[in-house]
């Protein structure tokens, strides 16, 4: 970091990275995203106006996940940190993007998906759905990391999208295109009784159904539960 100074103030800057290594004022929210890691919360909706620090929050996250150590020294959250363990990071953004034209939405999820590919080092899905896509680039990450997970997991009521299974978890996890969906993912994942194939003694079953509008701007549904 640079030397403490006069500092600059970060006008129109979204990158924790670039704030931290170039030297401008930064807001320690740190310590919020400790709390989030200890209430053990399967996914938050970050409810802010606009102007808020969202992004930058967003963008913290990722590099905190990634064990990006030398940013945060200094930091409430550094010295209760792992920083042996890195995380891998999915981040889709829908800031830019004519999202009213046909097709918009699942092209740029592809695009970035295609990136963050390349970047990882995950083989290239040559699924023809960015939903499909998703799941198995999920898939992909959570091997890299020593996690165990099942693409299409199949059983006599058809085939799951993804499951993973980590620390005593198995999350089973549902993608569907809201506009060609009949049920809904989370309903789907229900009446099909997707979870009684990995009930174990000592294992919670989490569902998790995702929702993408192909003709609004992003995700319209995230929901989960306990099965």
């Amino acid at each position: 970091m640079p030397a403490v100074g006069k500092r600059k103030l970060p006008v129109g800057i979204q990158t924790f990275r670039r704030i931290r290594e170039e030297g401008f004022y930064y807001v320690d929210k740190t310590g919020y995203a400790r709390r989030l890691v200890d209430d053990a919360g399967t996914h938050y909706f970050l409810s802010r106006p606009r102007r808020f620090g969202k992004s930058m929050f967003v963008d913290m996250l990722k590099e905190l996940f990634e064990g990006s150590e030398e940013l945060f020294r200094g930091l409430a959250v550094h010295d209760g940190w792992d920083w042996s363990r890195r995380h891998p990071v999915v981040r889709l953004s829908f800031g830019s993007g004519n999202f009213k034209r046909p097709g918009e939405l699942p092209s740029r999820m592809t695009e970035q998906m295609a990136d963050i590919e390349r970047e990882s080092g995950a083989p290239a899905s040559q699924d023809a759905t960015a939903p499909g896509r998703f799941a198995r680039l999920l898939a992909a990450l959570h091997r890299q990391a020593g996690e165990r997970v099942a693409v299409e997991d199949a059983s006599g009521r058809g085939r799951l999208d993804l499951a993973i299974f980590l620390a005593g978890n198995a999350y089973l996890i549902e993608v569907k295109v809201t506009e060609r969906s009949e049920p809904g993912a989370l309903a789907q994942l229900r009446e099909r009784r997707y979870a009684d194939k990995h009930r174990a003694p000592g294992r919670a079953v989490h569902l998790i159904g995702v929702e993408v509008s192909a003709e609004s701007r992003g995700i319209t549904a995230f929901e989960t539960e306990p099965a």
